[in-house]
């Protein structure tokens, strides 16, 4: 779950008429049961969940590797994060992504989260995760912005605004993307750029979305970050299962020193980017926050195995991750568990299925007080 500052004037964005309330807040999910009974629907795990209204969250398994969590009392303009957890022996590397949501009203308001989850081939496997939804109230946030990409093959070096239901930023502005080139992006948060050096606690947390013929399976990563001031410019890169770079949509969220979903009053938060290469032990590069003052610390377990030591009560909660290919392994991190002894544990893994040590993640927990 994450966290966000009191303060930052908000734009807003008028719903459809027949929209209902806004249902501000937030739910998230461990989806601890992977292979649960079709269409039955189950509570996940209490201690790992959370909604801002108090109501529980549920998770149903539709068929193979496709699930729908449902959020009550949630507004339909947000913003979601899916990070795949564990992996079984044979399929370590499995990734989850975001299909879509869809909000319902009347007497029962939600939100229904769609997840889907793959493994390196593209084929559709059952996989545990964790999801995290949230639609900030304005002011909610003081620095902060998220959007979600619908054109996928807009013409080459010209700027579009995303659809504006679903983009928020704190500071009033409206976000815009380009494309670069084929699965190349980059997308531009106004008002949200900070110049180097100033050890800001940002992360940036980036998911495919939908699930497009011929290959449902087409992910995307962060790139870089070019941190152009008055702007926050970041680069979002989409593949294909085969690891070639193809036009997706998706979903990009920015937030500072905190994280998007609720006061650091109320929140238990921790942050940190994490860099690692072959031969060198990792480490946490710039950013690093815990809402408690006491450092992010990062310690190497293996190959491509790491524990973020994060100094906050870590029993519940809710961690996601970003990872940025490195090099030409196109590969990803995951959350393996988290655990009050050892931190939170990372896989990170290349194109083909091995651990690999070459690494960038962004990493975000947050847990209510």
């Amino acid at each position: 779950m994450a966290a966000a500052l009191s303060a930052g004037a908000l734009v807003a964005v008028a719903p459809p008429a027949n929209a209902g309330p806004a249902l501000y807040g937030y739910g998230y999910v461990w989806a601890n049961d992977s292979d649960s009974t079709l269409w039955i629907p189950y509570v996940p795990s209490l201690g790992y969940q959370a909604n801002s209204s108090g109501a529980a969250n549920t998770v149903v398994r539709l068929n193979t590797g496709q699930y729908v969590v449902t959020l009550p009392n949630l507004g339909p303009f947000g913003t979601a994060m899916v990070t795949a957890y564990g992996g079984v022996a044979t399929r370590p590397d499995d990734r989850c992504k975001v299909h879509d949501w869809f909000p319902f009203g009347g007497d029962n308001p939600r939100v229904e989260l769609h997840v889907r989850c793959f493994n390196r081939y593209g084929v559709a496997v059952d996989s545990q995760f964790t999801a995290a939804y949230t639609n900030p109230a304005p002011g909610a946030v003081q620095r902060g912005a998220y959007v979600r990409n619908d054109v996928t093959s807009a013409p080459l070096g010209s700027w579009y605004t995303p659809t504006r239901e679903y983009q928020y930023n704190s500071l009033g502005g409206t976000n815009t993307i380009v494309r670069q080139g084929v699965g190349d992006y980059r997308v531009r948060l106004a008002g949200l750029g900070i110049p180097y050096g100033d050890g800001y606690q940002r992360q940036v947390h980036v998911t495919a979305f939908g699930s497009p013929s011929p290959d449902p399976a087409v992910w995307c990563a962060y790139g870089r970050d070019y941190r152009t001031d008055p702007y926050a410019d970041f680069q979002v890169r989409c593949y294909n299962s085969a690891g070639v770079a193809t036009d997706s949509r998706f979903i990009l969220t920015h937030v500072e020193g905190s994280h998007l979903f609720a006061s650091l009053s109320s929140q238990h938060v921790g942050v940190a980017k994490v860099y690692c290469s072959p031969g060198t032990a990792c480490t946490v590069v710039g950013y690093g926050f815990s809402t408690n003052g006491q450092p992010v610390t990062v310690q190497d377990v293996g190959t491509g195995e790491f524990d973020v030591r994060v100094p906050l009560p870590l029993a519940g909660g809710t961690v996601q991750v970003t990872g940025a290919p490195q090099r030409t392994s196109l590969g990803h991190c995951k959350v393996a568990f988290w655990h009050h002894l050892t931190g939170i544990r990372i896989r990170c893994y290349d194109h083909r299925g091995n651990r690999s040590d070459s690494a960038l993640v962004w990493l975000g927990f947050a847990r209510p007080v």
